[in-house]
């Protein structure tokens, strides 16, 4: 189908949402089944720390609900699920398929992991992000600055895993 619109005027909007549901299955909608979810999106802010997006795949979660990294085969708690509006974090009691969610205070969790109440399930289908095609070296001013620079690269790297950096052992450079 075609649509025709206008972002200026507001000109088509309800007609393309209508379109898209009426011809699009929604890929996860599995709410029989136990809990399985997906981390895609890491980020680290200042005053919360570790915030993990989660798209729940399959059945429902509550806070204060015990899972199991299948990624990784260790166990963590999700204490509390938050929703993002406006950049502000509000809490929710709990989130079935389809949702996104935010989850915090979770030392385990990374992007691409999948958290399921089940420890034997398969884990989900990797997100498939691009390899690097090109390195850069990373040089700090001051010769003692190593270690601060490999600790930022390390948070860099843990919320977006596009980034890959590493120490080449011939050049003794940082490669990102």
């Amino acid at each position: 189908p075609v649509i025709c619109g206008s972002t200026i005027n507001n000109i088509g909007t309800g007609e393309i949402l209508e379109t898209v549901s009426k011809y699009l299955q929604p890929r996860y909608n599995d709410s029989k089944n136990k809990f399985k979810g997906q981390i895609f999106k890491t980020m680290v802010d200042p005053f919360i720390g570790k915030m993990s997006y989660l798209k729940v795949t399959q059945g429902k979660v509550s806070k204060d609900t015990e899972v199991f990294n299948i990624n990784k085969s260790v166990k963590d708690k999700i204490y509390n699920l938050y929703t993002m509006r406006n950049n502000e974090l509000l809490e929710v009691e709990s989130a079935e398929c389809g949702d996104i969610v935010i989850l915090t205070k979770t030392s385990s969790l990374q992007t691409g992991d999948t958290i399921s109440l089940d420890k034997d399930g398969d884990a989900l289908e990797d997100l498939g992000l691009p390899k690097p095609q090109i390195y850069y070296a990373v040089v700090p001013k001051n010769k003692g600055d190593e270690d601060k620079v490999a600790v930022a690269l390390n948070k860099i790297a843990e919320e977006d895993p596009t980034i890959v950096w590493y120490r080449n052992s011939e050049t003794k450079q940082a490669l990102v």
